[in-house]
């Protein structure tokens, strides 16, 4: 990746990195993974007001995005995809922020990125279930397309004009649904709190993921920090302003 912003890069096997701010030679990077349905361009509005001497770079899974090729819908499978392909890009000065299943995925990867001695000066989980409660979220296997969509837009994530247009439903149909089938198989290690000092954001307006349970996140990691703020579900994009204000301190 050359030193243009908003570049973007195709990796092996389908994953895509887009630059969303930042240079190439920034020594310190964050890395975003996306929500269900979401995408690299999903973080955009966050990375604006990111510190200038950071190169802010954003994930597109496998059949997202920019990225052609076969949608993965294994949890691990995934989540060894990632790290195989993006740990050159890790460097000595990185963290990763996740919303909804990319903190999951992004706590995932910690866990394997600390075996190695290994791993980011933070992790950022922002509105993830908690991994030991998955199986709370089993209907929406069932759900249809049309039902995914309404429950997605009711959380700001998606326009529910989309309803509207046939063609827009389909585009979004078969990558929501790929993300729905790793997120019910979310396998995180029980047994290996992180070391990494975790930030959780929540907030008591998210339908999805209950703020009287987010507390139990206390038991993933050694060092866990809870922030409140405002919002939906997919506040990441709705209120984002807030979470950036959070980050600049934070980073």
């Amino acid at each position: 990746m050359n030193q243009t912003k908003q570049e973007y890069v195709f990796l092996n096997k389908g994953i895509g990195l887009r630059r969303l701010k930042g240079k190439s030679n920034d020594k310190t990077k964050i890395f975003f993974f996306p929500f269900v349905g979401g995408q690299s361009l999903s973080y955009k509005d966050v990375a604006k007001d990111l510190p200038e001497n950071m190169e802010v770079l954003a994930i597109d899974y496998p059949g997202h995005g920019w990225v052609r090729g076969e949608y993965i819908t294994d949890f691990d499978e995934l989540v060894m995809l990632l790290y195989e392909e993006l740990e050159e890009y890790f460097g000595d000065d990185f963290y990763f922020f996740g919303h909804s299943l990319g903190g999951l995925i992004a706590y995932r990867m910690v866990q394997y990125l600390e075996r190695k001695n290994r791993g980011p000066q933070k992790v950022f989980i922002s509105a993830s279930p908690l991994p030991h409660r998955i199986e709370e979220y089993r209907y929406l296997a069932d759900k249809s397309i049309e039902e995914l969509v309404t429950v997605m837009s009711a959380f700001g994530g998606i326009n529910p004009v989309l309803l509207e247009n046939k063609a827009h439903l389909e585009y979004f149909a078969a990558p929501m649904k790929a993300d729905i089938a790793v997120f019910l198989k979310t396998s995180v290690d029980m047994n290996l709190a992180v070391e990494t000092p975790m930030y959780v954001f929540y907030s008591e307006g998210d339908s999805f993921v209950k703020y009287t349970d987010i507390c139990e996140w206390g038991i993933y990691g050694q060092t866990v920090v809870f922030i409140k703020v405002k919002g939906e579900h997919i506040f990441i994009q709705t209120d984002y302003k807030e979470v950036t204000e959070h980050l600049n301190r934070l980073l």
